[in-house]
């Protein structure tokens, strides 16, 4: 009995080398059937292989898109989300989020902008989405494009979600460098987002990401 082995053991008295294989082949199936319990391990005793940055969404839009919707796995904690492009109006190119489909006004944002001689500051404590960064537009001229990455961190948590973004506006006269911190004011998990963009109206649906415009999502462990 492997109880007798063990009591042995911790007497002092001499145990019999089949009696210490004994006792390890017990501890090695117990950490095994902890291991697959807890998920750490498949059935075969192999080990999980969890990638830590995962690839949810990256492509090169090949027409005109009025927004682009991710869905979010479970399992991971944090999202990086990165984009560079235009929009295929004369003016504007704000890039925005929604969250599970609310579009109430539980956004706020906080901007900060420079361009090496002056910086601005700016806010809006009810909007109806959250500010990701900013696209250059028809009206800047050919090739210039403009990029932004955001970072939400914790998109899980039973908090309110904050999105910590930055962009660099590009349209090769004025180069303006722009921080931009937005809050969702919901504790329920980010399950899904929309991505759009707009003119200066600030109106959903008032232009479209150009074709040629790079988005993308990533979740990180």
């Amino acid at each position: 009995m492997l109880g007798d082995t063990i009591g042995k053991f911790l007497r002092g008295k001499p145990v019999t080398e089949s009696e210490i294989q004994d006792v390890e082949r017990l501890l090695n199936e117990t950490q095994l059937r902890n291991a697959i319990q807890s998920g750490l391990v498949n059935d075969d005793g192999s080990l999980k292989q969890y990638a830590p940055i995962l690839t949810i969404y990256s492509e090169t839009l090949e027409v005109n898109a009025s927004s682009v919707t991710v869905q979010l796995p479970d399992g991971y904690r944090h999202l990086w989300i990165m984009g560079q492009g235009r929009v295929t109006s004369a003016n504007g190119g704000n890039v925005w989020c929604q969250f599970n489909g609310d579009t109430t006004n539980s956004y706020s944002w906080t901007l900060l902008s420079g361009n090496g001689t002056a910086a601005s500051s700016s806010a809006d404590t009810s909007d109806p989405y959250a500010a990701l960064g900013l696209f250059s537009n028809t009206g800047d001229p050919a090739g210039s494009a403009s990029s932004f990455d955001a970072r939400i961190v914790n998109f899980s948590a039973p908090y309110h979600k904050a999105v910590l973004a930055n962009t660099y506006y590009n349209d090769n006269t004025s180069r303006v460098v722009y921080s931009i911190g937005s809050k969702w004011s919901n504790i329920s998990p980010i399950a899904s987002m929309e991505i759009f963009a707009t003119d200066n109206t600030l109106v959903k649906g008032s232009t479209s990401m150009a074709a040629g415009t790079v988005l993308s999502v990533y979740a990180i462990r």
